[in-house]
C-alpha cells in the first residue's frame, strides 16, 4: 500500500514534472514565438523603415537626379538661350554694322558722287565762267568806232567764237566764212574819211586777169587766191556788202574799176540821205564753195624729193 501509494506519488510527481515541463517549454515556446513573432514583426518594421529609407535616398536621388538634370537642362536652356540671344545680338550687330557700312559707303559713295559732280559742276562753271571771259573781251579801252562794230555784229551774230586782247572774230555765221573785228583801226579815206576795223571774208575764187583790177578798185578789198577767199575791211557790215558786191561786178566785167569807184561813192551819199541802196543789204551773188587754188608745181619734184633734200641739208 505504502508502495502503492509512492507510485502513485512518483508518478504525479513525474507527471507534474512533466506538466512542468511542458509548461514551461509552451512557455518557452510561446516566449520563443512571441520573440519570433517580435522579431519578425521588427525586422519587417525595420526592412519597411530601410525600405523607406532607400526609397526616400532614391526619391532624394532621383529628385536630386531630376533637379540636376533640370538645373542642367535649365543651364543648357539658359546656355542655348543665351547663346541664341549673342547670336542674334551678333547678327543683329553684324546686320547693323553692315547696315551701318552699307549706309556708310551709301553715304561715302553719295558723298563722294556730290563731290565728283561739284567738282565737274565747278569745273563747267570755271570753264563756262573762262569761255565767258574769253567770250566776252575787255572793250574799255577799244575806240569808239571799234566798240560800235562789235555791238553791230553781236547783236546780229551772238557772242564770238574767239577772242584776243586785240581781236575778237565769229566763225561761219551768215554768208560770211569768217569776222573779224580789231581794236586797231585803219585810216582810210576812200571814198570819204573813216577808219577800217570789221574784215568780213567770203570764199571766193578771183581770176588772175582781175586781181589787178580789183587792188586799184578797193585797197580794203583782199583776196587769198589759195585759200579761195575775198575779203572786205570796212566800218560796217553794210559797207563790206557794197565793196564786195562791186568788186563782184569788176569781176563779171559789169564796171569797170573808175565805173565801181565812182558807184561806191553814189550809193554811200544815197544812204547817207535816208536810203535803202540794196547794195548795201546783202550780197548780191550767191557764194560758192570749193574756191580753193593750190596752183602748179613748177619745179617737177616730188614732195618727197623736195622732204629728202631737205633732211639731208640739216644733216650738213
Amino acid at each position: 500500500m505504502k508502495k502503492l501509494i509512492s507510485l502513485l506519488f512518483l508518478s504525479l510527481i513525474i507527471g507534474l514534472g512533466n506538466v512542468s515541463a511542458q509548461t514551461t517549454m509552451q512557455k518557452d515556446s510561446m516566449t520563443n514565438n512571441k520573440n519570433k513573432m517580435g522579431r519578425d514583426t521588427t525586422m519587417p518594421g525595420k526592412n519597411n523603415m530601410s525600405r523607406d529609407s532607400m526609397t526616400s535616398r532614391n526619391n532624394k536621388m532621383s529628385r536630386d537626379s531630376s533637379m540636376s538634370a533640370k538645373n542642367d537642362m535649365g543651364r543648357d536652356s539658359m546656355t542655348r538661350s543665351k547663346n541664341s540671344m549673342a547670336q542674334s545680338d551678333s547678327m543683329t550687330l553684324n546686320k547693323s554694322m553692315a547696315s551701318d557700312n552699307g549706309q556708310n559707303n551709301d553715304s561715302m559713295n553719295s558723298s563722294n558722287n556730290k563731290m565728283k559732280e561739284g567738282d565737274m559742276m565747278a569745273s563747267d562753271s570755271k570753264m563756262q565762267h573762262k569761255k565767258g571771259m574769253m567770250m566776252t573781251a575787255d572793250l574799255t579801252n577799244w575806240p569808239e568806232a571799234s566798240k560800235m562794230a562789235v555791238e553791230e555784229i553781236t547783236a546780229k551774230y551772238g557772242k564770238p567764237d574767239g577772242v584776243t586782247a586785240d581781236e575778237l572774230f565769229w566763225l561761219k555765221k551768215g554768208i560770211w566764212k569768217k569776222i573779224c573785228i580789231s581794236k586797231m583801226e585803219s585810216k582810210h579815206s576812200f571814198p570819204i574819211e573813216h577808219t577800217d576795223m570789221m574784215q568780213t571774208t567770203i570764199s571766193y575764187n578771183v581770176p588772175e586777169d582781175k586781181m589787178d583790177d580789183l587792188g586799184k578798185f578797193d585797197g580794203s578789198v583782199t583776196f587769198d587766191r589759195t585759200q579761195g577767199t575775198m575779203s572786205a575791211r570796212c566800218d560796217m557790215e553794210g559797207n563790206n556788202f557794197l565793196a564786195l558786191n562791186l568788186a563782184n561786178d569788176i569781176v563779171l566785167g559789169k564796171k569797170t574799176v573808175v565805173q565801181a569807184r565812182k558807184a561806191y561813192g553814189d550809193i554811200i551819199k544815197e544812204k547817207m540821205k535816208g536810203g535803202h541802196p540794196t547794195y548795201m543789204e546783202k550780197l548780191s551773188f550767191t557764194v560758192k564753195s570749193n574756191t580753193a587754188d593750190p596752183d602748179k608745181n613748177t619745179t617737177g619734184l616730188t614732195k618727197k624729193e623736195v622732204t629728202k633734200a631737205i633732211a639731208l641739208n640739216a644733216k650738213n
